[in-house]
């Protein structure tokens, strides 16, 4: 009786941890169907565990291009355990929920696959916070490119003066040295040219450059 009690409060100790968990939880069985859930993975899908109990994990969970898992998961099964799984869950009310699942397999003594357990993390706010970044990272490459464009444009202009300079100049010492000097301008804004053009704002191509 004092054993009993005492695996009773394991039980409940394990139970109040993994219902305490912010991550959705979902315990499956050896053919893939869903055994038990946490608090986390009930609010994340609007479910009671009841309507979650006895159905296909498959029902609930896509990949990123929508196509259904396999019902028994047998992949995830025979590798023991998978890690960092881009996928989404199925809301009740059909919404896809971005999530990053590890998986484990549960076996007994004699190594044999009892279930699986699957934790699910919530990427939303993730998701949301990296389409941010992509596009403020985009817009400052299109000011970045309008910025070389136009400081390219401004020596193009000052090396069309110097030019002018030099033909109304009749020192012929003088006149070289604006001509070198134009040539320099020159050589600044291919620099700044090449990185309007390229996709990589980092570097230009050395090659490229001592071509034009």
């Amino acid at each position: 009786q004092d054993r009993t009690a005492a695996l009773q409060r394991e039980r409940d100790y394990v139970r109040g941890i993994i219902q305490a968990m912010g991550d959705a939880l979902f315990i499956l069985a050896p053919d893939g169907t869903i055994v038990g859930t946490n608090a986390a993975a009930n609010k994340l899908l609007d479910r009671d565990e009841t309507e979650l109990i006895k159905m296909p994990m498959s029902w609930i969970l896509v990949d990123d291009d929508a196509r259904t898992l396999p019902a028994p998961l047998q992949e995830l099964i025979a590798k023991g355990q998978a890690r960092n799984l881009n996928l989404a869950l199925i809301a009740k009310n059909g919404a896809k929920i971005p999530v990053l699942l590890s998986d484990s397999t549960m076996r007994d003594p004699s190594g044999l696959v009892t279930g699986l357990v699957c934790v699910a993390r919530d990427m939303r706010e993730t998701k949301q916070l990296e389409r941010e970044l992509a596009a403020r990272a985009q817009v400052l490459e299109t000011l970045l490119k309008e910025v070389h464009h136009r400081v390219k444009n401004n020596l193009q202009v000052v090396s069309s003066l110097l030019r002018l300079y030099s033909e109304d100049c009749k020192d012929v010492a003088v006149r070289d040295a604006f001509r070198q000097t134009t040539s320099r301008v020159r050589a600044m804004s291919i620099v700044h040219e090449l990185l309007y053009r390229t996709d990589d704002l980092r570097a230009v191509s050395l090659r490229q450059y001592l071509g034009e």
